[in-house]
């Protein structure tokens, strides 16, 4: 009897366990050793320090990102995409998503990240931070076309400051339409005409210098 009590109990504690979202044990971080690296070969040095970094995120998911990052555009594609596609399938945040983009775009790898920045805007928690983000990498990937109607979903969710209003108008003046363009300025100027950085942003434009973020 009272190893059936015993069950029960092992039972419950398990069901609260999995009620709580409890994970098993943590690799315990490698510490880094000069030894990984002193009189390596660069393979070898690189392989040792990234198995220590591979336990040094624990589990954070930006860590994850920066070993993969290294993975991937250091000749070791697969396993780097690895760790992006294991994240990809449980991730519920636009800047995980953001950062992997960003690595496929490092690697000229435009196509592999579009469907990325697209997958954030449609994610619960994407603000217009992300649709902001989104519309410059179009801009910046001579894709002006799809960031405009971006730039007008941006103004709707009414949360840009006097730079970002200067910034947008920028690049309506650089594709060519000044109407629009001064349309941005005239927003930017109302929030603040003292801004040093929304001027240089429209100064800029008029000399065909793209804003810098």
């Amino acid at each position: 009897m009272k190893s059936n009590w015993i069950a029960a109990g092992l039972a419950l504690a398990l069901v609260g366990m999995a009620g709580t979202g409890a994970a098993a044990p943590k690799t315990k971080p490698v510490r880094t050793a000069t030894a990984m690296y002193a009189g390596q070969a660069p393979q070898q040095a690189a392989t040792a320090l990234l198995d220590a970094a591979r336990t040094q995120t624990e589990g954070g998911s930006w860590e994850t990102i920066g070993v993969g990052r290294v993975l991937y555009l250091g000749g070791r594609k697969a396993e780097g995409e690895a760790l992006f596609q294991e994240l990809l399938a449980r991730t519920q945040k636009t800047s995980d998503v953001y950062r992997i983009a960003q690595v496929y775009m490092e690697a000229k790898e435009w196509p592999k990240a579009r469907p990325l920045l697209e997958r954030m805007l449609t994610m619960k928690e994407h603000d217009a931070g992300d649709v902001m983000r989104v519309a410059r990498e179009y801009v910046e990937h001579r894709e002006f076309a799809r960031a405009r109607p971006l730039f007008e979903r941006f103004l709707a969710m009414d949360d840009y400051d006097e730079k970002e209003a200067a910034e947008i108008g920028a690049y309506y003046l650089l594709n060519g339409d000044r109407a629009t363009a001064e349309a941005w300025f005239d927003r930017s100027v109302k929030k603040d005409p003292t801004n040093v950085w929304a001027t240089m942003r429209m100064a800029g434009a008029y000399l065909g210098v793209a804003p810098q973020d």
